[in-house]
């Protein structure tokens, strides 16, 4: 299965999610995540919060009207792209401990969260209660 497979978007009661490997979609030179401006045109209205969820277990948010607000186009690699800095998000409080998670139990979690039609944060929530 190809990367861009594995980190597409989700939507789920209007917050637009998408789960990142930051070794992989982080831009260090922009230090910024980058989004497909054709991708985001499917999903048009329909958000109200955008959450980025990195394999190591930080989740950053930030509102519609600031992502457009706050992030630029870039055409640097082909196709068009928005991309959001780091510093514009804010860290979503979590009820624990942020922790890294291997590879293997971040596509356990990818695979539960999309059979359930549940965001991967609020499974890892529950399997770190259950422990």
């Amino acid at each position: 299965m190809s990367t861009s497979r594995n980190f597409r978007l989700t939507l789920h009661d209007g917050v637009l999610t998408r789960n990142v490997d930051s070794q992989k979609h982080y831009f260090i030179k922009y230090r910024a995540y980058a989004y497909d401006e054709d991708e985001l045109q499917k999903y048009l209205g329909q958000w109200h919060t955008l959450e980025i969820i990195t394999t190591g277990g930080k989740c950053y948010q930030v509102s519609e009207a600031d992502f457009y607000n706050r992030s630029y186009l870039n055409r640097d690699y082909g196709k068009v792209q928005r991309l959001i800095n780091v510093a514009d998000m804010a860290v979503k409080e979590s009820k624990g401990k942020m922790v890294r998670i291997s590879n293997e139990v971040y596509q356990e979690l990818k695979t539960e969260s999309k059979k359930r039609r549940q965001p991967m944060s609020t499974l890892l929530e529950v399997k770190k209660a259950a422990e």
